[in-house]
């Protein structure tokens, strides 16, 4: 947009006017929509952070009643193992019975050990990846608010500028 103007330019120089002037406030035009454009996109990287962060936090959330709900199981697992076990003792007459609830019971166990053991690495990288998306999303925070002063600032130097183009151009 630059060299376009600037080519505009050379072709008023023909005419031997001193358009020096007009010249700057069109390139500082050019420049301020230029850091406005910078600053829009800037705010939008930060909205994007901030949505991951917000997906992160979901996603803990379902990690953690996870493993709550598999820890819940575990026990009662546990306990049906120890009911089992309890069982075999007192009635040996029933011994092979016994034996075969003791081994689903331990099964259930390990079963669920195992799901608590995921769930448990799934909890903890999610919390690892929601305190540096957190830590990010900070950043990208104060990086935004600096990114919409200046892009304030761009807006109402674009105000100032539009009027001072119309002024040396003799709009009302």
């Amino acid at each position: 947009m630059v060299r376009l103007a600037n080519r505009d330019f050379t072709a008023l120089d023909w005419y031997e006017d001193d358009y020096t002037s007009f010249r700057e406030t069109v390139r500082r035009f050019i420049e301020l929509n230029q850091e406005l454009l910078d600053a829009e996109k800037l705010i939008n990287g930060h909205r994007a952070v901030s949505e991951r962060y917000e997906e992160l936090v979901i996603e803990a959330n379902n990690a953690e009643e996870a493993l709550s709900s598999a820890a819940t199981n575990l026990a009662e697992a546990r306990e049906n193992g120890v009911c089992a076990r309890r069982r075999l003792e007192e009635l040996r007459g029933l011994v092979i019975e016994a034996e075969m609830e003791l081994g689903q019971g331990e099964a259930e166990v390990v079963a669920w050990e195992s799901e608590v053991r995921q769930c448990s690495e799934f909890h903890s990288r999610a919390e690892v990846d929601m305190q540096r998306v957190g830590s990010e999303d900070e950043e990208a925070r104060k990086v935004a608010d600096e990114v919409e002063e200046r892009r304030k600032k761009a807006l109402k130097g674009i105000g100032l500028v539009k009027e001072e183009l119309l002024r040396s151009i003799g709009a009302p």
